[in-house]
């Protein structure tokens, strides 16, 4: 029941994350806003430690864990933002709802799973159903650089998760899981892109976007923290369908039919074949 719940709040948290990412995109220097953002993230969830099993000195594998879910934080964000400035949220958020089928992919191998070949190749096509109706939908960007790079936040995302669910199952808490990686990625993007030109006004609506990000990842790796990978990513990929409602709500115009079709493709793409999975 736990990871229902979590899962749920996750797909929220998110949506409304990435909404506040598409609004702070529109009138903030772009990318010098994202490693403090990450860096507000980090700050956000400092309080919890005390709650959280004592850190130790990492072992080489927790190590290595700890750097492949930094590697991917950073490339999912990467696409995130490089997107945003480019076409609506929803359309962004339908990319990063396929990481369940990363985790499909990545967990028989990752966490010791046994899944039929049928579920893989029926993840790669919920993929291409989902993405392809988008790639027309990001200014800038050819058909091809468009799937490219909403296929690499998909698997990006969802490698994320199963790195947090490896690291979990290893010992390591949700406080110690979260502050390693956003700090480093917020070293990462605030070393590479000074935020010269950001004001202490900025702060507010940064925070903001940074409670509900940050209320998305905890929620995901407090899901996942006993390897329940599938039923938190199922709710997860509900997200796209919540932040089209938002953006209605927003504008009172109609969804593009792309955004729709490939929300409707990966909500029930990923609920059947994670379903089936784990039956």
């Amino acid at each position: 029941m736990m990871p229902i719940l979590f899962g749920a709040l996750a797909a929220i948290s998110t949506a409304i994350g990435l909404v506040l990412t598409k609004s702070i995109s529109s009138r903030m220097p772009v990318w010098q806003v994202v490693g403090p953002l990450f860096l507000i993230n980090m700050f956000l969830v400092l309080p919890i430690i005390p709650f959280g099993p004592a850190w130790q000195i990492p072992t080489l594998q927790v190590f290595i864990l700890h750097g492949a879910s930094i590697f991917f934080l950073i490339l999912g964000a990467t696409c995130v933002f490089m997107l945003i400035t480019r076409g609506l949220a929803s359309g962004v958020s339908v990319g990063r709802a396929v990481s369940p089928m990363a985790v499909l992919i990545a967990a028989p191998v990752l966490l010791g799973f046994n899944e039929s070949p049928l579920l893989v190749l029926g993840a790669v096509i919920v993929m291409i159903g989902a993405l392809t109706p988008l790639r027309r939908g990001f200014e800038g960007l050819t058909a091809g650089k468009t799937l490219l790079i909403l296929v690499t936040l998909g698997l990006s995302e969802g490698l994320v998760t199963v790195f947090s669910a490896m690291l979990s199952l290893r010992g390591i808490g949700l406080p110690e899981i979260y502050i390693v990686r956003t700090l480093v990625a917020g070293l990462f993007f605030t070393i590479l892109f000074l935020p010269r030109e950001l004001r202490l006004k900025d702060l507010g609506p940064l925070t903001l976007r940074a409670l509900f990000v940050t209320g998305g990842y905890v929620f995901t790796i407090l899901g996942v923290r006993d390897g329940d990978v599938i039923p938190v990513q199922s709710l997860w990929a509900t997200a796209p369908i919540i932040v089209i409602f938002i953006e209605w709500l927003q504008n009172r115009q109609r969804p593009q039919p792309s955004v729709v079709i490939g929300s409707l493709v990966v909500a029930v793409g990923v609920l059947v074949l994670l379903s089936t999975a784990a039956s």
